[in-house]
C-alpha cells in the first residue's frame, strides 16, 4: 500500500475471477489507478483511492461487474469513525502539529553552575542575549550568545551553551571574589604559598617581584601604594595574577576497618514531569522516611529514536534506606580506596592550577594505609590583603 493511499484513504475491493478482463478494460477506459493485492484464484483483489470508489461502483454496475468492498482504511476513515469524538481528533492533529513545529524551537533551558546568580535573573539575561524558550533553533548562534552574556554580566567568568535536540544546556562559572573584599577596597597582593615566580600579570598596582624570584608565603607580590613626586602617595587596589611554580604534600590515611552502607530498601518519594519548561507533580509519597537514608535524584530525558532529545523529562526523587556495617578491607581493596580518595582530594586542591608532576609513596600496616603525595603545579598565588589606611 502506497503512503499516499494511506493519507488520502483507500478501499480494498474484490470481484470474481471471470470478470477480471472486463475489470482491467474498465480501469483503462476510466483512468483508474489501482494496486493489485494477493488473491485466492477464485476472485481478484485490488486497492484504490477512497475518492475513486463512487466512480468505480457506477462503472462496474454499468458493465455488469459485481463489486464487493471488503474494507476501508486510511486517515479519512479513521476521522469518520471517531467523528463524534471531535476533541480526540483535534488533540491528535494538534499533537502532530506541535511535534512537527516544536522540533525547530527551544522547549527547555537547563542551567548548571549558578550559585550566587539567581536562576530568574540568569534566564532574563539569556533572553536579552537571544536565548529563551521558544527561540527558533536554526537562527541561534551559540558563540554570539556566550559573548553577549559574558559582556553584559559582571558575575559570570565563563559560559558554554550547547543545543541538543530541543533542549539548551547552559553551563556557567561565576567570578570568585575574596571574602570581605570589595572592588574599591585598597589592597596589596601577597603570596598564598611558597613558590618560584613564572609570570606577573597585573591589572593595577606596583609589582614587587619578577619572573624567577623565589617567594615565601605572605611575601609582598604587588603593592597598592603608588609613590608620585608630583602627587605624593596614592592608595589603590592591587589586582591581577601572579603565577608561580609551587610544591605541596598531601597525605591520605585510611584504616583497614571501614563502615560501609548496605541498602535495605528504596522508596520513591515523588515524580515530577517537566514539559515545555513547566513542572508537573505526577506522584508523591506521604509515608515517613527512615533516618538512615540517602536521597537520590534521577533525571530521565525522553528522546526519539536516533537520540534526538525531546523537551520532556521526568525527575524521580527516591529515598534509599541503608544500614552501616563494618568491613575489613584487603590490601588491594585498601589500596584502591586510598588512591581513589587521593585522586578526589588532589583534583580539588589543584582546581584552577596546572599539575606538573606528582610522586606517591605508600605504607601498608595491619591497621591501614598511609599515602604521601608530593606534587608540583603552576598556580596563581596572588592573595589580596586589605591595606590599613591611617586617618
Amino acid at each position: 500500500m502506497r503512503p499516499v493511499m494511506l493519507f488520502m484513504g483507500y478501499a480494498v475491493c474484490r470481484v470474481s475471477a471471470e470478470h477480471g478482463p472486463a475489470l482491467l478494460n474498465l480501469f483503462r477506459r476510466q483512468g483508474i489507478v489501482y494496486s493489485p493485492m494477493p488473491s485466492d484464484g477464485e476472485s481478484l483483489c485490488f486497492g484504490c483511492r477512497l475518492s475513486l470508489l463512487p466512480q468505480l461502483r457506477r462503472a462496474c454496475a454499468a458493465s455488469g461487474i459485481a463489486l464487493h468492498v471488503q474494507r476501508k482504511g486510511g486517515l479519512p476513515t479513521l476521522f469518520w469513525r471517531y467523528r463524534r469524538r471531535l476533541g480526540l481528533g483535534i488533540g491528535l492533529v494538534l499533537f502532530a502539529l506541535v511535534m512537527t513545529l516544536g522540533s525547530r524551537v527551544v522547549w527547555d533551558i537547563r542551567v548548571e553552575g549558578n550559585e550566587s546568580v539567581e536562576l530568574p535573573v540568569l534566564m532574563e539575561q539569556l533572553k536579552a542575549c537571544g536565548l529563551s524558550i521558544g527561540s527558533y533553533l536554526p537562527s541561534l548562534d551559540t558563540d554570539q550568545i556566550e559573548g553577549r552574556l559574558l559582556t553584559q554580566s559582571r558575575q559570570i567568568a565563563w559560559v558554554s551553551v550547547n543545543i541538543k535536540g530541543t533542549v539548551a544546556s547552559v553551563q556557567i562559572r561565576e567570578l570568585m571574589k575574596a571574602p570581605g573584599q570589595t572592588e574599591t577596597e585598597p589592597t596589596n597582593l601577597v603570596a598564598a604559598s611558597d613558590g618560584v615566580i613564572e609570570s606577573v600579570k597585573l591589572l593595577s598596582g606596583i609589582p614587587s617581584v619578577k619572573v624567577g624570584d623565589v617567594v615565601r608565603k605572605g611575601e609582598l607580590l604587588a603593592s597598592g601604594v603608588r609613590d608620585s613626586s608630583a602627587y605624593g602617595y596614592r592608595i589603590s587596589s592591587a589586582r591581577g595574577e601572579v603565577l608561580a611554580r609551587t610544591e605541596h604534600t598531601l597525605s591520605i590515611t585510611l584504616e583497614r576497618g571501614q563502615e560501609q552502607k548496605r541498602v535495605t530498601e528504596e522508596k520513591i518519594l515523588e515524580k515530577t514531569l517537566f514539559f515545555f519548561g513547566k513542572a508537573i507533580k505526577i506522584a508523591k509519597s506521604t509515608g515517613s522516611v527512615d533516618r538512615n537514608c540517602d536521597t537520590i535524584k534521577r533525571l530521565e530525558i525522553c528522546s526519539l529514536p536516533g537520540g534526538v532529545a525531546l523537551p520532556v523529562s521526568v525527575l524521580t526523587v527516591s529515598a534509599r534506606a541503608y544500614e552501616l556495617e563494618t568491613v575489613v578491607l584487603s590490601d588491594e581493596q585498601l589500596r584502591q580506596s586510598a588512591y581513589e580518595q587521593l585522586g578526589r582530594e588532589l583534583t580539588a586542591k589543584t582546581a584552577g592550577a596546572t599539575l606538573l608532576s606528582q610522586h606517591v609513596s605508600e605504607q601498608i600496616t595491619p591497621q591501614g594505609i598511609v599515602l604521601s603525595c608530593r606534587y608540583v603545579c603552576t598556580e596563581n598565588i596572588a592573595e589580596p590583603l586589605p591595606l590599613e589606611v591611617g586617618q
